[in-house]
């Protein structure tokens, strides 16, 4: 089972960094050519509301779908979206997208946004084989690998994202993205993936199943209070999206700057392999309101000054203590939802 994870998470990697160069890019892409932060921001606004209500409709697939299939279908659906948004821009003129209120430039981005999305199907599908493939006392080691791959696709994802638009430009990234999901793909028809899906008659049908996912959640006492919780830091998350990468294009170029989060995602990697190693304790939710703790203390300070290296050092000791934060999440919800 363990060689199979180790599998599974390598297919999820390469699939991960894939989606993530491309929104990376194309955030460094859309600041360059607009010089509009209110673009980004509403790039990353309508991201996390549309990570945030797809959530019920994409966890309504892993229950109902094998998860094979679920992961399957996650990047079909991105190489189909990177394709429209090639698509969109060969056939418009390149000035047209130095106008943030463009439409064709508004196409690109949702196409692009709906790809990388899309990919969010495979993250509840590995949580959900955590579950089925460790027992209770392993999960939160077999989460901090996970927060491990994530840190990984970060650092790729950051440097190549940096490079390809500095370098290549956007055509040659989305011709990488395709070329990479297509391999995912190849690679995931050789795996045989364990599934406990629900096989009662009429259930494989699509639908936002909101009230069941509500009865779910009642059925554990505290679990509303964790979540309200976890959309509090995903607030603070989505504050960061917006203004980051603005900020850190206007103080270095677009190749350092990828670099530079190569070098942050270090952290988050680093932080990843503690817990796989170490765990999270035997209280998990003890450990994580001490480490948002610090991470909000740290949000405080490093934001005092306009600084690159202030702002690295912030980062990077914020970005090491995050996978804590997410494995214990996942844990916990793993524990008390089946």
């Amino acid at each position: 089972m363990t060689r199979l994870f180790y599998r599974i998470l390598a297919n999820t990697l390469a699939a991960s960094i894939t989606n993530t160069f491309v929104w990376f890019s194309v955030t460094f892409w859309v600041y360059l050519q607009t010089r509009s932060v209110i673009a980004t921001s509403v790039m990353a606004g309508i991201y996390t509301l549309t990570v945030a209500f797809s959530g019920f409709l994409l966890g309504s697939l892993v229950d109902r779908y094998p998860k094979k299939t679920s992961m399957a279908l996650s990047s079909l659906g991105s190489l189909v979206c990177y394709a429209l948004a090639g698509l969109v821009y060969i056939t418009t003129p390149s000035q047209r997208f130095a106008d943030p209120a463009s439409l064709p430039l508004w196409l690109f981005i949702v196409f692009t946004l709906a790809g990388a999305l899309v990919g969010n199907l495979r993250g509840i599908a590995l949580s959900t084989l955590v579950t089925i493939l460790f027992p209770e006392g392993q999960r939160d080691k077999a989460n901090g690998l996970v927060g491990t791959t994530t840190g990984v696709s970060f650092l790729v994802a950051s440097i190549l994202g940096g490079m390809v638009i500095g370098f290549v430009g956007v055509a040659g990234m989305l011709g990488g993205a395709m070329a990479l999901t297509l391999l995912v793909l190849v690679h995931l028809w050789t795996l045989t993936i364990p599934d406990h899906t629900d096989r009662r008659a009429g259930v494989h049908t699509l639908r936002l199943d909101l009230s069941g996912t509500i009865r779910t959640i009642r059925q554990a006492p505290g679990l509303f209070g964790l979540l309200f919780f976890q959309s509090f830091n995903n607030f603070l998350s989505g504050v960061f999206m917006a203004l980051m990468d603005a900020y850190g294009l206007e103080l270095v170029s677009v190749q350092v700057w990828g670099a530079l989060w190569g070098f942050l995602s270090l952290a988050f990697i680093f932080g990843g392999l503690v817990v796989a190693r170490r765990g999270l304790g035997p209280n998990p939710l003890r450990t994580l309101f001490r480490v948002n703790i610090v991470t909000w203390t740290i949000c405080m300070l490093f934001t005092l000054q306009s600084s690159i290296v202030l702002f690295a050092a912030g980062v990077f000791i914020y970005l090491c203590l995050m996978p804590a934060v997410e494995a214990a999440e996942q844990t916990i919800l793993q524990k008390v939802i089946p």
